[in-house]
Parts: structure tokens; sequence; C-alpha cells
């Protein structure tokens, strides 16, 4: 049976999370920015592995995302760049960015309890935390949703309007790949 509880009822609890258990952290991440940063810090205290799942592309939003091997390339600059931990393998220690898009969270879940043991835990915004119910299948998932709050304000959408900056590990990328306005 899927739950849902906010971080901090979670953090006040992690005395009981296994070392095999984990959370997946989904987005467009497009692009990645210094609020999800934070979001990865605060997760990466409770768990010793996090799945970074960029979607390939969000049912609900009426713009396509950047396209995917793009978002990856600039999680992997700002994850270097902000010196957080990686691991190549879904199973190791650290953050594993997976490689290939998924659309509903399910079809991801299904792929991770394939190769992990452990709970799995899915981390979202307060802006998002309305509608975890809503999410195909969410009962038979049998996750926990983790609540975060929004620390930092930055919107990936500001960031796509010219009106926030994109992550200083990423000005160079984006001029390359003429994304976000920049040139």
């Amino acid at each position: 049976m899927s739950d849902v509880v906010r971080f901090a009822e979670l953090f006040e609890k992690r005395n009981r999370l296994a070392p095999d258990d984990f959370v997946i952290y989904g987005g467009t991440f497009d692009p990645i920015h210094s609020g999800h940063v934070t979001v990865l810090r605060s997760l990466l205290t409770l768990f010793q592995s996090c799945i970074l799942a960029p979607a390939s592309s969000n049912p609900w939003k009426p713009v396509p995302p950047t396209d995917l091997d793009l978002r990856i390339a600039m999680i992997e600059l700002v994850l270097k760049a902000e010196s957080l931990p990686t691991t190549d393998t879904p199973e190791g220690t650290g953050i594993f960015i997976v490689g290939e898009g998924y659309v509903y969270s399910e079809d991801l879940v299904a792929r991770l309890r394939d190769l992990r043991r452990g709970a799995i835990y899915w981390a979202v915004g307060e802006d998002g935390a309305a509608s975890v119910r809503q999410w195909r299948n969410w009962e038979q998932l049998d996750i926990t949703a983790v609540v975060l709050p929004v620390i930092d304000p930055v919107h990936a959408t500001d960031i796509r309007l010219g009106l926030a900056p994109v992550h200083h590990a990423l000005l160079g990328f984006c001029r390359k790949h003429g994304l976000y306005g920049l040139t």
C-alpha cells in the first residue's frame, strides 16, 4: 500500500530506514537548478542511494522538455560541480542517474524493483504533493512519497523564460547548445 509522508516526519524516524531503502527523485530537470541540488543534499541525509530520474516527458505539461540526453548531461555537470556523490549502478551508494526516460512512475518503479531490494521512497515537492494520489496506479506502486518543503524558490520555468540564471556549471553548455536563450 502506498503512503505519503512529510520529509520532517521521515527525518524523525530515520533510524527505522534500512540500508537497502532508497529514494527516487523524478522530474523533468529542464534544467536542473539550485533547488534540485538542495533537495538532493537533503535526501542524502536519509538515504545512501538516490535514483535521479529525469522523465522523458510529462503528460501534464503542454511543452515537451529539452532533449533527454542534453538534460542528463546538464545533471552530470551540476552534480560534479556541487561535489555530490554519484554511482554508475542503481545498486550503488550515491546518486544514480537513470539514463532511459520514463513517462509514468509505475514503469520506473517496476524496473527498479527488478534491480534493487529495499523499500522505495519517491521525493516530491510541496507543489506536487496534492497530485501524488492521482498518479497512475498509485495504490499498486507500494511506495512512500516523501514531501519536501520548497526551500529554494528557483523554478525551472523561470530559467527557461530567462527570468532566472542557469546554474553556474551550465553556462558554457547552454551557450554551446543554444538552451534557455543563451547564445
